[in-house]
């Protein structure tokens, strides 16, 4: 059952990795994370119908979708920034000028 909800949660991380691509035509921030939160509820009751997860499971994924569309609605559908450590973790090393393999 664990590595069920792994494949589940590592899935869902993935696709939001990808997912940023696809709506970058989208101007109206709200918009997008209005479809984000759609499709994690999307996946969250496929994986419940394939018993890939439990219903409690599900149920602790929707309730936190619902927090976060909640907390954005409240604070603003701010898109993520540069990322993790400000853009420069891919920056570092080939042909960089710090020092690394030239």
């Amino acid at each position: 059952m664990k590595k069920k909800l792994m494949v589940v949660i590592i899935s869902v991380f993935l696709i939001a990795l990808v997912a940023p691509g696809a709506f970058a035509a989208i101007n109206n921030n709200q918009n997008y994370f209005d479809s984000m939160f759609d499709a994690h509820k999307q996946w969250v009751k496929q994986a419940m119908e394939n018993k890939q997860i439990t219903p409690e499971q599900g149920k602790a994924w929707e309730q936190h979708f619902d927090y976060m569309r909640q907390f954005h609605q409240e604070n603003g559908y701010i898109c993520p920034g540069p990322g993790m450590m400000g853009g420069g973790m891919m920056g570092w090393g080939w042909n960089s000028g710090n020092g690394n393999i030239q």
